[in-house]
């Protein structure tokens, strides 16, 4: 996963492990940007997830060349789009963690099975701001979300963890 902070939409891709870089596309709006990549997609064709803050969850199937939102089940809350991460040993499973807005619950976390095209929020972690979201890289059932309840200041939170897919917490 890599975060972008406030991009302008532009995504840039290198083929010199970072020597050089070409803006490969400008479609993606505006706002802070995670970027997670399926590496089991072939180079040429890869899959790439952004996560768009104000603006939602997007799709290239064509290493960032175009890009399709994907915010089916997430409503309203698109906007608040926080933290993206991919299961590495099913890569059409994807976490979403959302934050909030002024007290307002509009965080938590949602998981999407058929590659973004929908998303369902997880019970069990209140719907506060979700920060940061982790995949235990030998158990992919295993998943960690780092939780406060106020992004400014935060008085409650931690670290919670599932072992099942995010069914419990």
């Amino acid at each position: 996963t890599l975060d972008i902070p406030y991009s302008d939409g532009q995504v840039l891709k290198s083929n010199d492990q970072g020597a050089s870089w070409t803006v490969i596309q400008n479609g993606l709006p505006e706002g802070r940007t995670i970027l997670a990549l399926d590496l089991n997609s072939s180079s040429d064709s890869r899959t790439i997830f952004a996560a768009v803050h104000r603006n939602g969850v997007y799709r290239s199937n064509d290493a960032g060349q175009t890009w399709v939102a994907k915010n089916e089940g997430l409503g309203a809350n698109a906007t608040y789009v926080w933290d993206l991460v991919i299961d590495p040993a099913n890569t059409s499973t994807l976490y979403l963690g959302l934050n909030t807005v002024s007290g307002e619950e509009t965080g938590g976390i949602y998981k999407s099975v058929d590659s973004g095209d929908s998303w369902t929020l997880l019970d069990g972690v209140p719907t506060w701001d979700v920060l940061d979201l982790a995949i235990d890289s030998d158990n992919s059932g295993t998943v960690y979300a780092g939780v406060t309840n106020s992004f400014a200041w935060s008085e409650e939170g931690g670290l919670y963890q599932t072992v099942d897919g995010g069914s419990t917490w």
